[in-house]
């Protein structure tokens, strides 16, 4: 692992908010099968940033908490600035385990038509270890990019992914500052006709207590889905115009 900016081929950016239990080890299971990792601190309010300092990264810093899809946008920013010719994205708090990142690197080796790769845990692991509420939750998210927006995924929600950088210079104008932001970077694709594939993850939960605002964020997913669809819906008007 390196933080200079000098021969990247694949680099890992962690957004991170009050991890500073797992940040470490993240950082470490990533920097072993990626040639950079990129940190971005999300206002922690504990020793998130104090971890991720004392390892080989590079560190981005909002001030405040602004939520993941602000420090989304700040890794791919920072990422853009390297050479770097895809990025993956990998949770702070272990609930992706960083050893399964060569299954993503296998794929875009062997794929070079593959702009997006998703990690789904209902391809092969133990659903049943996901809290009802998420399985319910990710079903009904998944039915609805599928069957209004083509978008042909198995887990919607999940957050362990990869990007060429070809994908992301095209779809990194997302609005969305929290959550939806990855619904919204799936359906930017589609509309972009970049290719999207999915590799099996495992299914892990702990006790970790989940950053999202269940009425807030829930809300804020369906204005932004709204808002696509019309948006989707106007294109194809003027297009048979």
């Amino acid at each position: 692992m390196n933080a200079n900016t000098g021969e990247v081929k694949y680099c890992c950016i962690i957004p991170a908010y009050n991890e500073e239990r797992t940040i470490k080890e993240v950082i470490s299971g990533a920097g072993e099968h990626v040639d950079l990792v990129i940190v971005v601190d999300d206002g922690s309010e504990d020793e998130t940033y104090s971890c991720a300092f004392e390892t080989d990264v590079i560190i981005c810093v909002h001030e405040k908490n602004k939520g993941k899809g602000a420090a989304l946008r700040t890794g791919f920013k920072k990422a853009l600035e390297t050479n770097t010719k895809a990025m993956l994205v990998i949770d702070a708090d272990m609930q992706h385990d960083p050893c399964e990142i060569p299954k993503f690197l296998e794929l875009l080796k062997n794929d070079a038509d593959v702009d997006i790769i998703v990690g789904s845990r209902f391809l092969e692991g133990n659903i049943q270890i996901m809290p009802k509420h998420r399985r319910l939750s990710n079903f009904l998210t998944t039915y609805i990019l599928r069957r209004f927006f083509d978008v042909s995924v198995t887990d919607s929600q999940s957050g362990f992914r990869a990007y060429r950088r070809r994908a992301i210079e095209r779809i990194i104008n997302f609005s969305d500052n929290r959550y939806a932001a990855e619904t919204e970077m799936l359906i930017d694709a589609k509309k972009n006709n970049l290719r999207i594939r999915e590799v099996p993850i495992k299914v892990i939960y702990g006790d970790e207590k989940s950053k999202m605002r269940p009425i807030q964020d829930t809300f804020r997913w369906i204005w932004v889905v709204l808002k696509k669809f019309f948006s989707n819906l106007r294109d194809k008007t003027k297009r048979s115009e």
